[in-house]
């Protein structure tokens, strides 16, 4: 796997991956607020995609809340959810 930087500004940055077996992707990331960004993935061929997996590199103290609407506990951490609920997340 690669990434390789294709654009930058003061408040985004893309690169385009490669992934293990040669799929490729576009990934952004923008500062759209102080405290806030935004993040995404676009595959440039989405036939073979039938889900994806964000598995973040955080602190063992690191805890997960505002994820939605779920009335089971306040912090996520180590649970699995829904990244999104829009059916054309893979245009």
């Amino acid at each position: 796997a690669s990434a390789e930087l294709t654009a930058q500004s003061a408040t985004s940055v893309t690169l385009r991956l490669t992934h293990t077996g040669g799929w490729l992707s576009t990934f952004t990331l923008e500062a759209t607020a102080s405290g806030r960004f935004a993040a995404r993935l676009v595959p440039v061929d989405a036939s073979h995609i039938a889900y994806l997996r964000i598995s973040p590199q955080v602190d063992n103290t690191e805890a997960f809340y505002g994820l939605g609407e779920y009335f089971d506990v306040v912090n996520h951490r180590g649970r699995c959810g829904p990244c999104s609920s829009s059916p054309t997340i893979f245009r």
